[in-house]
């Protein structure tokens, strides 16, 4: 029985199966051999390979007929491997079974590395097989024939002898039974007709004499490598195209063909009609499925209504996005919904707070003047279309505009305002209706929308203080915030990343830019969360009270905001970080005693503490700490075991950038890198390594 390539998981493939039967001439037992070919990834199989057989009434689901039969470390050599399978009789009563195989590598004991081979493979039913070496590969028979008289080292013919089916190549043919004790015959089987069906049996007369006729009974068997037998496929109508009818034969039946005979083996829903196939022309509104696609003749366009000339509700049925219940576009002459007119749209009297979302603001254009490029965003969230015709715009002043004649939006789209609505001389915003009289205060202001006393939206931003504050970027509400409750808090905001135009930051008319995450703050830092990195304790080119410093690095993963952070020595004498101290994920913060460059050395200080935290050239302490907690700790020594050079910062191994190890002087080194006025250190960057 050899299998159509069945399949597994990309790993394995059964190229061929046989089914083997019990010993020839004994009835069938009901276990049976079953041989195969199986590749591992593209290549012949080797090694032992664990497997599972398992029984079923039908080619793809059906009921299993039996229990799985599972074999640990089958042997599979050079591809090939043999097992003995024993279902007992309870698949064998005479309807036709299949068989499921599964296989994993041996080695493995994971069951979800079982990989499913398809498709299943077919079980001859025992009946007629009762007697057979190999099922579908043996045959054999017992023959009466008679000869001609025969002439010395004449040779005749018995005649052919037909099989009941054909071989897929020329079987071995066998004879006995033929023997005359005086005048012995030489049997010359030869394997005839191109479908390997049948034999001649030619005798020879090997002696001196004259040989009579006589008639002689013999046993024939042929041995072979599998049948001919395949699938033929009905095709009534002579189109070429199946209606999925099969039968399994060695004769090709009337009216089915082979499946490469056809352009598919399936799918003809008339197979009585030579214009009706999977690929015919579709006729429409005369009732018949000419493609066969199953769908119905009466509506065109395909959108799951039918045409309203022919009993159906669509009212064109020619343009898929027009039927019932569709989205409807108001004041393009179209009736989307066929509800018989063109809708206006949703008015802004019909409309509750929240429906619109003021999602952008553009107060401090960048590239073009604010007279010229400031705007703003709203978000129709209604889910229908909104015509704004009438709605009001105005500040907490009450100064602002009313939208006059229609501007629709579509549900789920943005209208961008702005005062120009040119985009050559506005920056590139794509404005939808521009207004006058309505600056946006680059400090300060308020947007709000609504219809007769009725607030949709109102934004409230406050120039830094909780909103961001950008120039050259809008102010943009963070997509998982898209609602009237949310957007009216500074921290559902971010300055916007994404460029338009002429290159100012923003996506006026678009969905907005995600929001990065808000930093943290040091109540959530933990020990180890900073540390310190590179001490200037004792410049050359500038005094200590000039030119003193020292390097924190970020170790969390996330940006931190250190304001509040703590800075104290052993005597509790230090600062405490005022305002915003933002430092990104694996970057380095500078504390230094003065900002200034030019006479601090070239150091780029990011935060100036003044002279309240001098630090010591013999020995001294810095500690990070927030609310009792240490997040770390340096006690340099001033030489004993900390370096202690002069015009030359103590720099941390970058290989030991960890609280733990930082307070060990053997983990410091003297900074090699000259950096500014002519010391030496990397301040804001990496350190080099240490010797």
């Amino acid at each position: 029985m050899k299998s159509n390539g069945c399949t597994g998981s990309g790993l394995f493939v059964v190229l061929m199966g046989v089914l083997v039967s019990g010993l020839q001439a004994e009835p069938m037992h009901p276990g049976f051999t079953y041989q195969g070919v199986l590749e591992d990834a593209g290549a012949p199989a080797d090694g032992p390979y664990d497997m599972t057989f398992t029984a079923y009434d039908n080619a793809f689901a059906g009921n299993q007929l039996n229990g799985t039969l599972v074999l640990d470390n089958v042997d599979v050599a050079g591809g090939v491997f043999s097992v003995e399978l024993d279902f007992s009789a309870a698949i064998f009563t005479g309807e036709q079974a299949w068989l499921e195989i599964e296989v994993r590598p041996g080695a493995s004991v994971d069951p979800a590395d079982f990989a499913l081979l398809g498709p299943r493979q077919k079980i001859s039913p025992t009946p007629y097989a009762l007697y057979s070496l190999a099922a579908g590969t043996v045959r054999h028979g017992t023959e009466s024939r008679t000869t001609d008289p025969m002439l010395p080292s004449e040779a005749t013919s018995l005649g052919r002898v037909a099989f009941d089916y054909n071989f897929a190549s020329p079987p071995v043919v066998t004879v006995t039974g033929i023997y005359d004790a005086a005048n012995p015959i030489l049997l010359l089987p030869q394997v005839t007709n191109i479908d390997n069906d049948g034999f001649e049996l030619v005798v020879i007369n090997p002696v001196d004499i004259a040989y009579p006729s006589k008639t002689y009974t013999f046993n024939w068997t042929a041995v072979g490598n599998g049948s001919l037998m395949k699938s033929w496929y009905r095709d009534l109508d002579g189109d070429l195209y199946s209606d999925g009818v099969s039968i399994d034969s060695y004769d090709q039946p009337p009216g089915y063909f082979a499946g490469s005979a056809l352009i598919r083996t399936s799918g003809d829903c008339d197979d009585g009609d030579p214009a009706i196939n999977p690929e015919a022309t579709e006729i429409w509104y005369d009732g018949v499925d000419q493609d066969c696609d199953g769908l119905s003749d009466y509506d065109q366009d395909y959108d799951g209504y039918d045409s309203g000339a022919h009993g159906g509700s669509d009212c064109n049925d020619l343009d898929p996005t027009v039927f019932p219940g569709a989205p409807e576009i108001p004041l393009d002459g179209i009736d989307q919904d066929c509800d018989g007119i063109d809708s206006t749209g949703l008015g802004v009297a019909n409309l509750s707070p929240g429906d619109l979302v003021i999602t952008e603001i553009m107060q401090n254009p960048a590239v073009v003047s604010d007279s010229q490029g400031e705007w703003f965003e709203v978000y129709n969230a209604t889910g229908v279309v909104v015509d704004l015709s009438g709605l009001e715009i105005v500040d907490d002043l009450a100064a602002g505009f009313t939208v006059t004649g229609s501007l629709s939006v579509a549900p789920g789209d943005y209208v961008v305002f702005g005062n120009n609505g040119d985009p050559v001389t506005n920056g590139g915003a794509p404005v939808d209706y521009a207004y006058v009289n309505f600056p946006l205060g680059n400090a300060s202001d308020t947007i709000i929308l609504s219809y007769n006393l009725v607030e949709f939206d109102r934004v409230d931003y406050d120039g830094g203080i909780a909103f961001p504050d950008p120039s050259g970027a809008s102010m943009s509400l963070n997509p998982t915030m898209l609602d009237a409750l949310q957007n009216n808090a500074g921290s559902a905001w971010c300055a916007a990343t994404s460029p338009f135009g002429a290159g100012d930051l923003g996506t006026p008319g678009s969905a907005n830019d995600t929001c990065a995450p808000p930093p943290l703050g040091v109540a959530d830092l933990s020990p180890g969360d900073l540390v310190i990195t590179e001490i200037m304790q004792n410049p050359a080119v500038v005094s200590d009270s000039q030119g003193e410093w020292f390097e924190v690095y970020n170790a969390t993963g996330s940006v931190v905001d250190l304001s509040g952070l703590g800075i104290f020595d052993n005597f509790a004498s230090g600062f405490t970080v005022s305002g915003s101290l933002i430092v990104a994920a694996g970057d380095y913060v500078v504390f230094g005693i003065n900002g200034d460059p030019v006479i601090n050395g070239g150091a780029p200080v990011d935060y100036a503490y003044g002279a309240i935290f001098p630090l010591s050239n013999a020995g001294d302490t810095i500690i990070l700490s927030y609310n009792l907690v240490e997040i770390d700790r340096v006690d340099y020594d001033g030489g004993f075991a900390f370096p202690d050079p002069s015009g030359a910062s103590i720099s941390l191994d970058p290989t030991k950038l960890d609280a733990l190890q930082n307070n060990s002087g053997s983990s410091w080194c003297t900074a090699t890198s000259q950096y500014g006025a002519g010391d030496f250190g990397t301040p804001g960057s990496a350190n080099g390594g240490c010797p």
